[in-house]
Order: structure tokens, then sequence, then C-alpha cells
């Protein structure tokens, strides 16, 4: 017995018959995978922008350590030896870019007198110490006279305190 082509396909197929809250759930299920693979995609498009940021960080980081060892060493040639160890003790516990901001500050404030004002509280207290500490080494570090010696052996400025 040879069924007909029709036949066949009427048996083999499957008739779905859904009620209303089945096809709610099946709309959910259809909206969800939808959503999924977006997602998928964005966070594909993520982690592309992610191996870039991190290749370009890669390059950063050794300029942003000779920035800060350059302003370090600048930074030492005007405080006294007591001063440089609680700056280094302090520093230290800051990031990267913080410690180079610490670091402009204070030179700024050594060479001009000017203060920075951070958004951190914690910076700015110790900023405000450092500035303390500074100021009682000016009468007996010699280095704080730097800028004078300085001034007086290029000839830019006569009779500056003698």
């Amino acid at each position: 017995m040879r069924k007909t082509k029709k036949r066949l396909r009427k048996e083999m197929s499957v008739t779905l018959k859904i009620r209303k809250d089945e096809q709610r759930e099946i709309e959910c299920l259809y909206d969800a995978k939808v959503t999924l693979a977006n997602t998928c995609t964005e966070l594909k498009h993520t982690r592309q922008k992610l191996e870039e940021v991190r290749k370009d960080n890669q390059t950063l980081l050794p300029l942003c350590d000779k920035a800060e060892n350059i302003l370090r060493v600048l930074l030492e040639k005007w405080i006294s030896k007591e001063t440089r160890k609680k700056v280094a003790l302090t520093i230290r516990f800051y990031h990267r870019n913080e410690r180079l901001e610490m670091y402009y500050a204070m030179l700024q404030y050594v060479m001009t007198g000017r203060k920075t004002r951070f958004d951190k509280p914690v910076m700015q207290w110790h900023f405000r110490l450092f500035a303390e500490m500074v100021d009682e080494d000016r009468y007996t570090v010699p280095s704080n006279t730097l800028l004078k010696r300085l001034w007086k052996k290029v000839g830019l400025v006569e009779g500056i305190g003698n």
C-alpha cells in the first residue's frame, strides 16, 4: 500500500493548537531571544573596544611612570629628607593619576606658593599637611633658596635678598 504524498504530509505534520496564555508566553520568549541576541552583539563590540583601550593603556603606562619620576625628582630638590619620607609614605596609596596630580600640586606649591584645591577630602588634607611641612622647612632647608641663587647666577634679577 502506497500512500500518497498528501496523505504522508498530513500524517507527519503537527498541528499546534495554542491557547491565549501560551501565545503570550511564546511572544515573551521570542522578545527575550531578540533582546539576548542584541545584547550579545553589543557585548562583542564592547570587548573589541576594551581590547583597543588595553593596548592604548599599555603604551601610556610607561609615559605616566616617566612623568611621575620627573615630578618626584624635581620635588625632592626642594624639600628636606624627612619631608621626602613622609611624602613617599603618603603618596604610595594613591592611584597613578592622583599621584601625578598630587606631585604637580606639591611642586607648584613649593615653587610658586600657590595652593591647589582637590575634589577628594583626603587629598586636600594630605596636601595641607604637606604645605605645613614645607612651610616649616623653608627656614631650615638650603634648597629653598635655589631660585634666588639661580637668579643671581644668571643675572636676571639684581639685589634679590642677599
